[in-house]
């Protein structure tokens, strides 16, 4: 935060929360307001149709993939549920030579997008985009292969019209917009 004044602070990182809430800067306890979903985004270039998660290992083991794309595990909660994902994965040894890890998920999706990946790690809300899914397949990783990836977010500001926003965000009647975009509300 940096000083900065600011009345939300919403992250994808449940545990910076956490620790803004140690440092006693937080208005609130801070809510969940989505849960990130991890896919695989599967160059069209390298990939000529859709292909099954045991497939896609072989093909990662493979010479035909040279560079996957995750977010720093460190970093990002992507990167680290990415890293969870392939880790558990028999061929790990062989596919973490081939690791590109990006800053952030953004970058990721730029490595992507560029062609200078064949595989990437991203959320959903990243592979939507239309220009994503023309040059791309998107391969669901299920829920059981990584931590669950809760985006929290809370007040930093008494402010009123701050308060109402954050309500709106929160707002069940908001949840078919928040799963349009790739995300699961939770209850």
């Amino acid at each position: 935060i940096n000083g900065g004044k600011f009345d939300i602070f919403m992250s994808a990182d449940e545990h910076l929360i956490h620790q803004l809430q140690e440092k006693k800067i937080l208005k609130n306890d801070g809510n969940v307001y989505v849960q990130g979903k991890l896919v695989f985004w599967l160059s069209k270039r390298i990939f000529s149709e859709q292909i099954e998660l045991e497939t896609l290992q072989i093909f990662l083991k493979s010479k035909r993939v040279n560079k996957v794309a995750i977010a720093n595990p460190s970093l990002a909660p992507y990167g680290k549920a990415a890293e969870q994902v392939l880790r558990k994965w028999q061929y790990w040894p062989e596919i973490s030579k081939k690791i590109i890890m990006g800053e952030n998920i953004g970058q990721v999706a730029q490595f992507a997008m560029s062609g200078s990946v064949q595989v990437a790690v991203l959320p959903v809300s990243l592979t939507m985009h239309p220009e994503m899914q023309k040059i791309g397949f998107v391969l669901p990783i299920p829920d059981e292969l990584y931590e669950p990836i809760f985006q929290k977010m809370a007040l930093l500001s008494n402010d009123k019209v701050a308060k109402e926003f954050y309500q709106f965000i929160l707002d069940k009647q908001n949840k078919k917009i928040w799963e349009k975009h790739g995300f699961t509300v939770p209850n």
